[in-house]
């Protein structure tokens, strides 16, 4: 960027966190990217199933047998 420069990097806040405090937030946000991971293969696996009923929806009109 051009306008910036030396004084206004030494002003931007840098916090100065420990290795306990830094391990700690690594578990939560492990924590939380595990239930989104779990979350995700739910959501996929829906979607999956979604997609073979509809399939299944389209053969059964395609061969007149839809009620």
């Amino acid at each position: 960027m051009k306008n910036l420069n030396e004084d206004i990097v030494r002003h931007i806040p840098v916090p100065n966190i420990n290795r306990a405090k830094q391990a700690k937030i690594t578990q939560y946000l492990d924590e939380k990217q595990s239930v989104c991971d779990s979350i995700e293969k739910t959501v996929d696996a829906a979607l999956a199933q979604a997609e073979a009923m509809r399939q299944s929806i389209l053969k059964e009109a395609f061969e007149g047998r839809l009620i």
